[in-house]
């Protein structure tokens, strides 16, 4: 594997293959909970549920199917932190993966009675009245990571190549930053990203971009260290990392912070 790449994070998989010897190290920030308005993943609930009074309290969610798109990724290490508010952890739900499109179907036929969402799909839900926001990722477990940039084996050893891609990246980070405000694409620049995300997802419903809630972004770039510890942490407790892998061995924030003394300290626009 060469070049740049991005994926959800964290994953245990990822830490395998480092442990089995790939080139790979997760450079930057792609989505993450940085502030708690700006949340990648929401909580949704089962409306039927609430409006009954089944589900009032974390506590009443134990034993119920509980909707993630992978195991071993981060909306398991989420759950597991809305659990513990409970007194309760992973352990004590019905774990169900599904694809977002899967996920959507499987909340609005009653097959599951919570989940983890990305956006579009959580507002969609919602404003159809099959789903509650019960929290934004951001408000059970701040400062999460949720994706992230990693780089292979040429990016890693051509130093300079790496390096001209994570000056440009930072500076399109802080272009986004620019488009938010108060939750949403509401920025100097909203207007801006807004068709951009039109134009690269194929999204002709503007208002749907609008209406949801972005995810958070570092603008200086770097991961978000003390999440990643704490989900790598939580898999090797679940068995789910095999390898003598050390979690510093697969970060690398020095491609970041160079490119943010380059380009000086953030100022919103």
């Amino acid at each position: 594997m060469t070049g740049v790449q991005t994926c959800a994070l964290p994953i245990s998989a990822l830490y395998n293959a480092v442990g089995r010897g790939l080139a790979l190290r997760l450079v930057a920030d792609k989505a993450s909970a940085i502030t708690p308005e700006y949340s990648p993943l929401m909580l949704l609930v089962r409306k039927a549920l609430t409006d009954s009074g089944a589900i009032k309290t974390v506590g009443d969610m134990k034993g119920r199917k509980f909707g993630n798109i992978s195991p071993g990724g981060s909306g398991d290490s989420l759950t597991n932190e809305l659990m513990k508010t409970a007194g309760l952890g992973f352990k004590d739900i019905e774990p169900v993966y599904l694809p977002p499109p899967q996920l959507a179907a499987a909340f609005e036929n009653g097959a599951l009675d919570i989940s983890i969402m990305t956006e579009p799909f959580s507002s969609v839900l919602v404003k159809r009245g099959v789903a509650k926001l019960w929290a934004r990722c951001g408000d059970v477990y701040p400062g999460m990571q949720v994706a992230a940039i990693y780089y292979g084996k040429s990016f890693l050893e051509n130093r300079a190549a790496g390096q001209k891609f994570m000056n440009a990246y930072i500076r399109a980070s802080r272009v986004y930053n620019d488009s938010l405000a108060n939750g949403k694409f509401a920025g100097a620049l909203g207007d801006k990203v807004i068709e951009i995300l039109a134009k690269h997802t194929g999204q002709t419903n503007l208002q749907l971009i609008r209406d949801a809630t972005p995810h958070g972004l570092n603008p200086d770039g770097g991961v978000l260290i003390p999440s990643l510890r704490k989900d790598f942490d939580f898999f090797r407790e679940r068995g789910l990392i095999e390898t003598d892998v050390k979690f510093e061995s697969v970060i690398d924030n020095s491609f970041a912070e160079a490119a943010a003394k380059a380009l000086g300290p953030y100022r919103k626009g």
